[in-house]
C-alpha cells in the first residue's frame, strides 16, 4: 500500500501529548486500484513515546473521493485508531459495493 494523503493534529492532556496520523493508502486488489485508510496515534510522555495505537481498513473504495471524506470525518473529530471501525464501518459496508462495479468492467474488457 501506498500513502497518498496525510493528516495529523495533536491533543495535549498535562504532561501527555498525542499525535495522530491520518493516511489514505492506494493499493490494488483483483486488478482494481483500491483506496482505504490508516489512522496512527503516537502518545508521548516528556517528549518520550510511551505508546502507539495503529489500525487500518485497506480496503474501503476504488473511488478516491469517497475515502478522502471519511479521512476528513476521521480527522476532524480526532477520532483514536481503536474507534476507526466504529466510526466508518457502515460507510465501508457500502463502499465495498463500489468494487463490483470495477470487477464487472474487468471482466468485460
Amino acid at each position: 500500500m501506498k500513502v497518498i494523503k496525510s493528516l495529523n493534529t495533536s491533543v495535549r492532556y498535562g504532561s501527555r501529548k498525542s499525535v495522530y496520523y491520518y493516511r489514505v493508502v492506494r493499493g490494488v486488489i483483483h486488478g482494481v486500484q483500491a483506496y482505504g485508510i490508516e489512522v496512527e496515534r503516537v502518545d508521548y510522555e516528556d517528549d518520550e513515546i510511551v505508546s502507539i495505537e495503529r489500525d487500518a481498513i485497506e480496503v474501503i473504495s476504488p473511488q478516491p473521493h469517497k475515502v478522502y471524506e471519511l479521512l476528513n470525518l476521521l480527522y476532524s473529530n480526532i477520532v483514536s485508531p481503536i474507534h476507526l471501525v466504529d466510526v466508518i464501518g457502515e460507510f465501508v459496508d457500502d463502499y465495498l459495493q463500489d468494487f463490483d462495479r470495477g470487477f464487472c468492467e474487468i471482466a468485460t474488457n
